[in-house]
């Protein structure tokens, strides 16, 4: 066989090797825009055991997160969409590749989220139903190829047309309480939380994580605000109405770490849509602040 052909073959090959890659270096915009919530219940926390392209490994040159779920933990779907495939028939002794226990859930611009190593008999859902984003759709094991490992395999596709590692996408998560690196991308070994509709996650590139809390919400008198700082910093919370105008200014100073507790009295002021925004370090977030009629 001539050298010629066979460096051309080899060539061809190599390209078409390339083309089968994500691209790891992917910027996400940051997570207070994203489409997805993470796959469980809110108050839930588990720990990243796999993350995006690692050197070596399942999920190596490829998007993908593995979450240390026990089997029996409730998982949720991240964005609401149609179920498209869902099976329950194998052990979680049985760790064959191929047989994996998943749930697959199509989006309403076709991208595709899988949800893979479920426990024998733990899909809630069954194909051709729509779920809503949060809802429960199954429940955690280690069917399939996980080597034993219980965990959650939670990998994202750009549409249905396949299920290889080429066509994944990143994700990112609106409620998640925990650590991003450069790219905007949840990071292997972080633990992350869940929150609720009522939490916002001050994270993406602050060099100090905090949390924030605002309650009741709807309200039509009293709110109360909790904020958690990891470390001590320079912050200013204030209540802003739907024009951006300043309400009323809380605190401005410098604070410690832990847990601070703020109200306001809202008694007075008119139904309607408000914002809590504050800025840590030089840095924002904002929460939306219902009140309703008295």
């Amino acid at each position: 066989m001539p050298i010629r052909y066979i460096f051309c073959v080899f060539l061809l090959l190599s390209v078409l090797s390339a083309e089968a890659q994500v691209n790891c270096d992917t910027m996400l915009p940051s997570p207070a825009n994203s489409q997805y919530v993470l796959p469980y219940p809110a108050g839930k926390t588990y720990k990243i055991i796999q993350g995006n392209c690692p050197a070596v490994g399942g999920h190596a040159n490829t998007f993908a997160l593995d979450f240390n779920t026990l089997t029996g933990d409730t998982i949720v779907a991240c964005r609401a969409g149609l179920v498209i495939w869902a099976n329950d028939q194998y052990a979680d002794t049985d760790w064959t590749s191929g047989h994996e226990n998943n749930v697959f859930i199509r989006h309403n611009d076709g991208t595709v989220i899988r949800y893979t190593h479920l426990t024998q008999n733990g899909a809630l859902v069954t194909a051709n139903t729509f779920v809503a984003q949060g809802q429960a759709i199954g429940l955690s094991g280690s069917s399939g190829n996980t080597g034993g490992v219980q965990h959650l395999h939670l990998q994202a596709f750009r549409d249905g047309t396949s299920y290889d590692k080429w066509n994944a996408i990143p994700l990112n998560f609106s409620n998640a309480d925990g650590p991003l690196d450069d790219q905007n991308m949840p990071v292997n070994g972080q633990f992350y939380t869940a929150l609720d509709s009522n939490l916002v996650s001050v994270h993406g590139h602050l060099d100090v994580p905090a949390n924030l809390r605002v309650f009741p919400n709807p309200a039509s008198g009293i709110v109360q605000i909790v904020l958690h700082l990891h470390t001590g910093s320079n912050v200013q919370l204030e209540i802003a109405d739907q024009q951006g105008r300043l309400v009323e200014q809380l605190f401005s100073g410098r604070s410690g770490p832990g847990k601070h507790r703020f109200s306001w009295d809202a008694t007075n002021a008119q139904a309607g849509l408000y914002f809590i925004r504050l800025e840590i370090d030089g840095r924002s977030a904002s929460a939306k602040q219902v009140l309703v009629p008295k």
